[in-house]
């Protein structure tokens, strides 16, 4: 449609274009998401339900303001024959001084207000300010006279980077302790927690094959009955899927309460939504794969927050599981098989039907209907499970397989279990960082 109006135009004209581009906004919440471009007080914009939207273009936007240009600063004084010029980066000074050379007999003279109002020094700028009247010399002094200031600058840059000193309490936060937490699964096995749909579940009611934690989003109250039978059998931990728009929040919201009345322990966050929503649940609190940290200092924030256990990054490295797992004094977790979603989209359309196949070259993806989402997997699956993985001796607390996006769970497991499963390595031999 956006296509259709920019090359026909409409009766209406531009008008209608900015009623249309209003409409799109509010569909696929940009504006919001956008928050951090914006300049909003929080990185990721206000908060995503449609009530808090407000998309007025009359809005004073706050103005961001560099603290560390506005302190930088280059003055220039004249004290008899001599040019002083104090160079202040944040606490930092250094100041130097020059003799100012006579006006040339021949050839062009300079005078001290050609300096330029701003100059860049390593990225940072200075503001050049003069504090004395207007002074005529030669054209090399003044030349020789920026260049001083230029050499001076990148000296008070220089030691102004490394006077910055941490406080102990954030030194202490960030510090790297190891950390004897005793992980059990060791990174190469076979996995002990599954991800599954509810309709997997007579699946697992049948045969357990080897897992002991089962991951469930229940689609609607209708599931519950298949639940809370898996959790005779099972560890169940109801999950908050990543992505919810409109009324999806506050129905799982109201799903998850029941659940938690029915005595179900233990739920699991994939997004800030979902964290927001276990704030006041009185469970066992996860985070789910679908939201991984990367260091031990995020680890820590989230215990803080009264979770229980995190995910490492499937994109991530050797090293970054090395230190969330030495580090840590939460239980880590892995995803060790699975079909990764690349991207999920909540558009309409005949070409996104379940089980569509879109590929290139480069790559085949999936269509997977999910929770009224579609959600685009590519096809290979991720697989860290063999000895080539047991080299590495990283010991996690768990070991999932992610099995939504499968047509035949039950086969996979099968293959897991026969040691027939493969897939791709996707970063894990890769150095990141």
């Amino acid at each position: 449609k956006a296509i259709d109006l920019a090359a026909h135009g409409s009766e209406s004209g531009v008008s209608e274009m900015e009623k249309f581009g209003d409409e799109l906004k509010r569909y696929s919440a940009r504006e919001r998401a956008a928050g951090h471009i914006e300049g909003h007080d929080n990185l990721t914009g206000v908060n995503r339900e449609w009530e808090d939207f407000e998309a007025d273009s009359e809005q004073e936007k706050p103005v961001n303001v560099n603290i560390f240009d506005e302190a930088c600063m280059m003055t220039i004084r004249r004290e008899g024959e001599f040019v002083t010029v104090k160079i202040t980066a944040g606490d930092v000074e250094r100041s130097f001084e020059m003799k100012i050379q006579p006006e040339p007999e021949k050839g062009r003279r300079a005078s001290i207000n050609e300096m330029p109002e701003t100059i860049t020094v390593s990225g940072k700028k200075f503001e050049v300010r003069i504090t004395c009247r207007e002074f005529h010399s030669s054209a090399s002094f003044i030349n020789t006279l920026l260049d001083g200031m230029e050499k001076t600058a990148a000296i008070v840059l220089k030691k102004d980077t490394v006077k910055t000193v941490l406080k102990p309490e954030i030194k202490g936060f960030i510090a790297q302790r190891n950390i004897d937490m005793n992980r059990s699964r060791f990174l190469g096995d076979r996995p002990d927690k599954a991800i599954i749909l509810p309709e997997h579940a007579d699946i697992f009611l049948k045969n357990g094959f080897g897992i002991k934690t089962l991951v469930i989003t229940p689609v609607n109250e209708s599931d519950f009955e298949k639940i809370i039978e898996l959790n005779k059998k099972y560890r169940v931990i109801v999950s908050i899927p990543p992505v919810l728009f409109g009324d999806n929040a506050s129905r799982f919201s109201i799903m998850a309460g029941k659940l938690c009345n029915t005595g179900l322990r233990d739920f699991e966050a994939n997004s800030y939504t979902g964290i927001g929503m276990l704030k006041d649940l009185d469970a066992e609190k996860h985070l789910g794969v679908d939201m991984p940290v990367y260091n031990h200092v995020s680890a820590g924030y989230f215990k803080e927050l009264g979770f229980i256990s995190v995910y490492c990054p499937t994109e991530g490295d050797p090293s970054i599981y090395k230190s969330v797992t030495s580090f840590s004094d939460i239980k880590v977790e892995c995803m060790v098989f699975g079909r990764l979603p690349l991207f999920i989209s909540r558009v309409g359309s005949d070409d996104f039907k379940n089980g569509t196949v879109f590929k290139d070259r480069y790559c085949e993806l999936l269509c997977r209907k999910y929770n009224s989402l579609n959600y685009f997997i590519e096809k290979t699956p991720v697989c860290f499970i063999g000895n080539k993985f047991k080299k590495e001796n990283i010991n996690f607390d768990s070991l999932t397989i992610d099995l939504r996006f499968f047509e035949k769970p039950e086969s996979v497991m099968k293959k897991i279990n026969e040691n027939r499963a493969t897939g791709s390595d996707f970063n894990f031999f890769r150095k990141l960082v």
